[in-house]
């Protein structure tokens, strides 16, 4: 049980303090127990709904993460709708992020009779949605969470995978586990690398899993897909016949090589070092 600490003058006054001022701070300050003056929160509310911009944060809630989304209806009343991210609040910060502007986002475009929206070209629904162009439309709203380098890289890696799928009619509701199986196993047939196939592998499965968070599929199909994997490196090393006629070449002399091979052979179990 918590008990009350002992009052002490300077307790006592602190509270008098803050008691007296209560009024005139809550007066002076925004919604959602913000320190924004009330002037400027009314500013920005009405900037924002102006310009049909939906506001939405992220609460934390049963060890979860909530997008809550405010927005006026057409009373002016203020409203909230709240959606699931299905992310567990530990360590999953920046994920909930991104998983938040796709949620805003999608409500902002949806035609609602709550909310007026400007007169625009209605995105392509997700059934029609190239996977090719999703993963477009992906690179630029994960653009906040990503270092330049690693947005750069990216970008540049996905204009090479989008035209493999948008050509063959690929859809993002219709991809398959197959489908970039099949893709992988193209890479290696024009003569790209395993770690090419791994780099594409990690972008197509992070991006279809904000696809399945965000409920435009049901299931993530890259997690089904087994990840391109490197041959074992098998390391063979110099027999003695092979040391002395390396050593005679660099004109070691006899005594020299003798240690210099047993330093080797001593190395070469330890450490398992390549042959040169």
């Amino acid at each position: 049980m918590v008990t009350k600490k002992e009052n002490t003058p300077s307790r006592e006054a602190r509270r008098r303090y803050e008691q007296k001022n209560k009024d005139k701070r809550q007066a002076a300050s925004g919604n959602f127990q913000t320190m924004i003056p009330r002037e400027k929160y009314e500013e920005i509310s009405a900037f924002l709904k102006t310009n049909n911009i939906t506001k939405g944060r992220l609460v934390t809630k049963n060890g979860k993460y909530y997008v809550v989304i405010s927005y006026q209806d057409e009373h002016g009343r203020n409203k909230q709708k709240w959606a699931a991210t299905g992310l567990d609040a530990k360590n999953n910060k920046r994920a909930a992020e991104e998983v938040m502007r796709n949620i805003v986002a999608k409500f902002n475009n949806e035609p609602t009779t709550t909310i007026p929206t400007k007169t625009k070209e209605q995105p392509t629904s997700p059934d029609k949605l190239l996977f090719g162009d999703y993963l477009l439309q992906w690179i630029e709203v994960a653009k906040m969470n990503l270092q330049l380098s690693t947005y750069a890289a990216y970008k540049n890696k996905i204009k090479h995978i989008a035209p493999y799928f948008n050509e063959r009619g690929i859809t993002l509701q219709s991809i398959r586990p197959n489908d970039i199986q099949n893709y992988y196993a193209w890479l290696m047939e024009q003569g790209k690398t395993v770690q090419a196939c791994t780099h594409a592998h990690v972008i197509i499965r992070r991006a279809l899993e904000i696809a399945y968070r965000t409920d435009l599929i049901p299931v993530n199909p890259a997690a089904k897909v087994e990840k391109p994997k490197s041959p074992k490196y098998e390391a063979r090393y110099y027999d003695l016949k092979q040391l002395k006629t390396l050593f005679r070449r660099f004109g070691i002399r006899q005594n020299s090589w003798i240690c210099i091979a047993t330093e080797y052979y001593r190395q070469a179990r330890t450490c398992r070092y390549r042959k040169v």
